[in-house]
C-alpha cells in the first residue's frame, strides 16, 4: 500500500504535467510493487482518489 502523502505528491506532479503516465506507473510498480491499470491520465488519479478515499467497491491496487 502507498502512503497518502506519496500517492498526493504523485497525482499533483502527474496532474500538472511534471511527469508523464508512464513514469508515474513506473514508480507505483517500482517502489509498491503494483501494477496500475489505468491508461489514462484521468483513471490513474481516479484510481489513486478511489485509493485514498478507502472506497470498498473500488479495487486496491495501491
Amino acid at each position: 500500500m502507498i502512503d497518502r502523502c506519496t500517492l498526493q505528491t504523485l497525482v499533483t506532479k502527474l496532474d500538472l504535467n511534471h511527469i508523464t503516465l508512464a513514469e508515474a506507473r513506473a514508480f507505483v510498480a517500482r517502489h509498491h510493487g503494483v501494477k496500475s491499470v489505468a491508461r489514462t491520465k484521468r483513471e490513474f488519479i481516479r484510481e489513486c482518489s478511489q485509493s485514498l478515499a478507502g472506497s470498498e467497491t473500488a479495487p486496491q491496487l495501491f
